[in-house]
C-alpha cells in the first residue's frame, strides 16, 4: 500500500519566537527593522521612522506572499537574514519554523530536498548576518528558506479523522488539522502520485504540508526525519 506523510511542523513552538529577519536587496533592509525595534533610542528611531515604515510594509508583503504558497516574486527573493547577537543560530535542526511561520531548513536537509521533485517549491539560500555590526557571521551555518509553492486539493476531508471543523469570522465552517494528528488520520487521493511531486501542500490547510514516501525514506536515511513531525497518511482511489 502506498503512503504519503504529513508534516505538522507548526505544532513545535519551541523556536516560534525566533525572528530571523529576511533581507531583500532594494526592498527590505531587515537590519534597519531590527535596529529600530531593538537597538535605537527613541530619538534615533524618529530619524529613520519613515524608512522603517517603508521596509516594514514591504516585509509584510513578503509574509503575505509566503503564506499564499506561491513562488515569490523575483524582486522579493531574500538573500540573507539578520539576527541579534543574543539570538541563537540554529544549525543542527534540519527544519524549524520561526516568526511569521517562515520555514527554515539546514544544509543537510537542503541537500536531500534538492534531489527530489519539488515542482515550483524553492529552496532559497540565506547567509546569516549580525544586526548590530552588519557583518557576515563567520563560521556560522548557511540556512535555507523553504518556500512551498505547490498546492492541490487531494486530501479527502470527509474520510480524514485528523480534520476538525471550525467557524471563521464570517461564520463559515472551515477545515483545520487536529491538534493531535495520528497515523492514518488523513486520506489522500491517489491522483497525487501521478503528479510525481515529493513535497506539496493542500491549499485548504494552513498548518501543514505533505511529502512523498520516497522523500520520507531519504530523510530517514539522513537521520533527520524526526525534526519534521511526520505522520503517515493513507492513499486511496
Amino acid at each position: 500500500m502506498p503512503y504519503v506523510w504529513i508534516s505538522n511542523l507548526i505544532r513545535n513552538q519551541d523556536l516560534g519566537w525566533l525572528d530571523y529577519k529576511l533581507f531583500v536587496e532594494g526592498k527590505i533592509d531587515s537590519r534597519l527593522i531590527i535596529q529600530y525595534r531593538h537597538i535605537l533610542s527613541d530619538e534615533d528611531g524618529k530619524k529613520v521612522e519613515y524608512e522603517y515604515k517603508i521596509n516594514s510594509n514591504n516585509y509584510n508583503k513578503l509574509i503575505d506572499m509566503f503564506s499564499e504558497k506561491k513562488p515569490l516574486a523575483p524582486e522579493y527573493v531574500p538573500t540573507r537574514f539578520y539576527k541579534m547577537p543574543e539570538w541563537p543560530l540554529i544549525c543542527n535542526r534540519s527544519i524549524f519554523m520561526g516568526v511569521s511561520q517562515f520555514i527554515f531548513i539546514n544544509n543537510k536537509a537542503a541537500q536531500v530536498l534538492q534531489r527530489y521533485n519539488l515542482g515550483n517549491t524553492a529552496v532559497i539560500k540565506l547567509d546569516p548576518y549580525d544586526a548590530v555590526s552588519g557583518e557576515h557571521i563567520e563560521g556560522g551555518c548557511t540556512l535555507y528558506l523553504l518556500n512551498i509553492a505547490e498546492t492541490n486539493m487531494h486530501c479527502n476531508f470527509e474520510k480524514s479523522k485528523s480534520i476538525r471543523w471550525s467557524k471563521n469570522p464570517a461564520k463559515r465552517m472551515i477545515p483545520q488539522e487536529s491538534l493531535n494528528i495520528i497515523d492514518d488520520g488523513f486520506v489522500i487521493n491517489s491522483a497525487i502520485l501521478d503528479t510525481g511531486l515529493d513535497l506539496w501542500a493542500d491549499s485548504r490547510l494552513l498548518r501543514s504540508f505533505f511529502i512523498s514516501n520516497r522523500l520520507k525514506k531519504a530523510l530517514d536515511e539522513a537521520e533527520i526525519s524526526q525534526d519534521w513531525l511526520l505522520s503517515r497518511c493513507v492513499v486511496e482511489g
